[in-house]
């Protein structure tokens, strides 16, 4: 058995001749004890070399006894062939130690940073923590699969709603985050330069799509302050008369006191005759809450307080209550943007709902169709007690993207000038509820009978990164007189006039846009 020689390492800018005189020998022993052809013109800081006869020590590193691989912790500046000198390996040995089944590895010509990579065979080890990953197995804290439930990497920390968590650890439903791709060696966690592969929760399809729906549901939402409008008034007894295939009409809105009882504001005398409905066949349901309620300073709390420990109990008493004795076909919470922490008070709440709410009325809520907004939503638990659930596919974008650099893909101001409806975000949309556990029998997709307005920055900009001036410079319509929201029939009324500079039909969104008055740019639905 040959004996292990004395070494010196090997540093950065080094010669033989330095070695030599650090080994204390001179270049002529160096070179013998050192006798590998072209050593002298390949020295690899980190390596070693000898400084008397004998080999080289093996400083391989040896795998642990539970069978995961030694590892290390790839750094900034790192390469493969300083890492492999340093423990006596090959840069060949790392891709061969890692391939196939290390996180976050590529290769070593794509070394990334920080990742835990092996230094011998063995079962890979766990990812390395990176502080900006939001899901997977780099989030801060995640701990190892259990081996016993035969969880796997890919199982660990998942996005809220099981959306698609990417190779860097963020959560999204569109193609940056749910298309899955790999790296050269096909290693979990990686994908080609410049890509954003999907790591876990992959794919945009719609599940829980096995079962139709009982009944084809068509809800409507009365406007009960539409009185309040100069123009374009409609009873609520017309509502029969329209010929329409109505199946269920919402009263929009009831209010909560802030004792949280139960009411409705029916100053134009129009509750009578919604309650009639009911003798046409249309179920009658009332909503509560709605965009106002849900932004307004003055009421936002009282949504909270309804769903709170201290009120529910109270709330539910008193919603009950009215929805019997108004003989109400159903009720329908619109809390359209519950905080971070509301979700499971809300849930608590519906829970509470449907216990003391007739088994022949309806329960359903409205959730926004943004992965953003519907984070808080425990949305699968929740509809175990929903009849359906008014998905609003019909407000993906408008003023209140502004600012909000999460809001539209691309777009860091959320700024950019995108249609409320797009064809694109209502599939991924619908992929997103249902990936996270609602079936889709119990979702009606919302579409609206309105278009939302802006201000262009630039009137002759046209595409998905034109961008408007500000949340409130919208110009209101002339009945509506709301900036940056416009009725089907003011959009009519607009074209009929001539005021209309340009017009178009976008197939990627299936939308229509027009720009009028010269700088306000109007996404609408169209007659189909």
């Amino acid at each position: 058995m040959s004996q292990d020689c004395k070494t010196v390492e090997i540093k950065s800018g080094d010669s033989c001749g330095a070695l030599a005189t650090r080994c204390g020998i001179s270049p002529a022993d160096f070179t013998k004890f050192n006798p590998a052809k072209g050593f002298c013109s390949a020295l690899t800081p980190g390596a070693r070399a000898c400084c008397s006869k004998g080999e080289l020590p093996d400083i391989r590193p040896k795998p642990k006894p539970d069978g995961t691989c030694a590892s290390y912790t790839v750094k900034e500046g790192d390469n493969c062939a300083e890492i492999a000198a340093k423990n006596g390996l090959k840069t060949a040995d790392i891709d061969e130690f890692n391939k196939d089944k290390t996180w976050g590895f590529d290769s070593c010509a794509n070394l990334g940073y920080p990742i835990n990579i092996c230094l011998s065979k063995g079962d890979p080890p766990m990812p390395a923590p990176d502080s900006n990953a939001l899901c997977g197995p780099t989030k801060l804290g995640t701990k190892p699969p259990d081996k016993s439930k035969n969880e796997t990497l890919a199982d660990l920390s998942p996005c809220p709603l099981n959306a698609c968590c990417n190779i860097w650890g963020q959560c999204g439903i569109n193609g940056d985050f749910c298309v899955e791709t790999k790296g050269k060696f096909g290693n979990p966690g990686t994908g080609p330069p410049g890509s954003n592969g999907c790591a876990t929760n992959c794919g945009q399809d719609i599940v829980n799509n096995d079962e139709g729906p009982s009944q084809i549901l068509s809800v409507g939402y009365y406007e009960s302050w539409n009185m309040d409008r100069p123009c374009l008034n409609m009873k609520a007894r017309s509502i029969a008369n329209m010929g329409s295939s109505y199946t269920h009409m919402h009263w929009g809105f009831g209010t909560v006191s802030e004792n949280l009882d139960v009411g409705v504001n029916d100053t134009y005398g129009q509750w009578g005759d919604f309650k009639r409905l009911k003798s046409s066949g249309i179920k009658t349901i009332l909503s509560l809450g709605g965009w106002g309620d849900s932004t307004s300073p003055e009421t936002y709390d009282i949504l909270r307080n309804m769903v709170s420990p201290s009120g529910r109990e109270h709330f539910t008493d008193s919603l009950a209550k009215f929805a019997n004795d108004h003989g109400l076909s159903g009720v329908d919470i619109d809390w359209e943007y519950p905080g971070k922490d509301d979700g499971k008070n809300y849930l608590a709440m519906l829970k509470l709902m449907r216990g003391k709410l007739d088994k022949s009325k309806t329960l359903s809520i409205a959730a926004p169709a943004s992965y953003w907004y519907l984070k808080p939503f425990p949305i699968d638990e929740m509809a175990e007690y929903l009849d359906y659930i008014v998905y609003m596919t019909y407000g993906l974008h408008g003023k209140w993207d502004y600012g909000n650099k999460w809001a539209q893909p691309g777009c860091e101001k959320g700024n950019c000038l995108r249609s409320y409806v797009n064809l694109t975000e209502t599939y991924d949309a619908l992929s997103m509820i249902t990936k996270a556990g609602v079936p889709s029998n119990k979702i009606v997709l919302g579409v609206s009978s309105y278009g939302r307005s802006f201000k262009m920055s630039n009137a002759g900009c046209r595409g998905a990164m034109c961008t408007y001036d500000g949340a409130s410079t919208a110009k209101p319509g002339k009945c509506t007189k709301t900036g940056g929201y416009i009725s089907n029939a003011e959009i009519d009324s607009i074209i009929k006039t001539g005021s209309v500079s340009k017009s178009w039909y976008d197939a990627t969104v299936d939308a229509g846009f027009l720009v009028y008055d010269c700088k306000k740019p109007l996404p609408h639905l169209g007659s189909n």
